[in-house]
């Protein structure tokens, strides 16, 4: 649907040049050129750097595979991948959104990300791979800076942090936590965490900190499954913990998927069985 909609703008503005980013393309970008021709250049990986570069490229009419991190069709046809760019190491170099071009008062909350990239092997993430699953984080100091910003300028006071591996360390959310504490902004937050590296210390300091909501990427309650998916926990492990949370926290969501190629009624059998029984607990479930 999407590549016909930019189908579309191309008929509309033939005369542009119409540049595809983000998660769909990653790892097919040659086959997606390939199959739609009303596609000029598609970037890869972060793009506070390509972003301005590939504009002044196309302003100067100058060569746009002097760019990295494209993959660009010439005018003959050939496909031409660029050499890759570095990451931005330091996320705190970066600035802040442009705020002032939003409506903020529009919105009851504020997705927000502290992390990029998640270093697990899952194997159905499409997201993981854009990052080369090499996680860069920004510090505390600078996360606060941006809450506080948000509430001062808009009255924001909710937070989805949607970060895929908010949770990292114990230790990095701890620190989070009670640094958020101290500022005393008086904000509610959410945020998706690892159910093998939330325990329940942790989810107290959340929770104490104004986490109101947690949620957990289960996908399957069928151990075959998760190993074959390489999920890195079991779906004991699964229910320990969400048993713990709906204690803590006015909502957990728990996030489901089956369909794998490899599954088999009796593994989606046990997935129902898991949801059924965390929902009887309280949680969410987001199938």
């Amino acid at each position: 649907f999407t590549l016909m909609a930019l189908k579309a703008i191309r008929e509309g503005y033939p005369d542009r040049t119409l540049v595809l980013g983000g998660v769909g393309a990653k790892g097919v970008e040659e086959k997606v050129l390939q199959l739609c021709p009303w596609i000029d250049v598609i970037a890869v990986g972060e793009g506070e750097r390509t972003g301005p570069e590939l504009v002044q490229a196309l302003k100067q009419k100058t060569d746009l595979t002097r760019v990295p991190g494209l993959v660009v069709r010439g005018k003959d046809g050939t496909i031409t991948r660029t050499p890759m760019r570095e990451r931005v190491q330091n996320l705190d170099t970066l600035p802040f959104p442009a705020f002032d071009r939003i409506d903020l008062s529009r919105y009851q909350g504020y997705g927000l990300m502290t992390s990029r990239g998640c270093p697990y092997p899952c194997t159905f993430c499409s997201v993981a791979p854009v990052w080369d699953r090499v996680s860069t984080f920004r510090s505390n100091e600078n996360i606060l800076q941006e809450m506080k910003l948000l509430k001062e300028r808009a009255g924001v006071k909710l937070f989805l942090f949607q970060d895929e591996f908010f949770v990292c360390s114990k230790e990095k959310v701890l620190s989070f936590c009670r640094d958020l504490k101290a500022a005393k902004l008086d904000v509610y937050w959410k945020a998706f965490g690892r159910v093998d590296m939330t325990d329940r210390e942790m989810m107290e300091a959340m929770a104490g900190a104004g986490c109101v909501e947690l949620r957990f990427g289960i996908e399957s309650g069928c151990d075959r499954i998760l190993k074959l998916v390489k999920k890195g926990f079991t779906a004991e492990q699964a229910i320990t913990r969400v048993s713990e949370a709906v204690q803590l926290f006015p909502r957990v969501d728990a996030f489901y998927m089956w369909g794998f190629p490899f599954e088999t009624m009796e593994d989606f059998q046990q997935t129902l069985f898991q949801m059924v029984s965390l929902r009887m607990m309280g949680a969410r479930i987001l199938p």
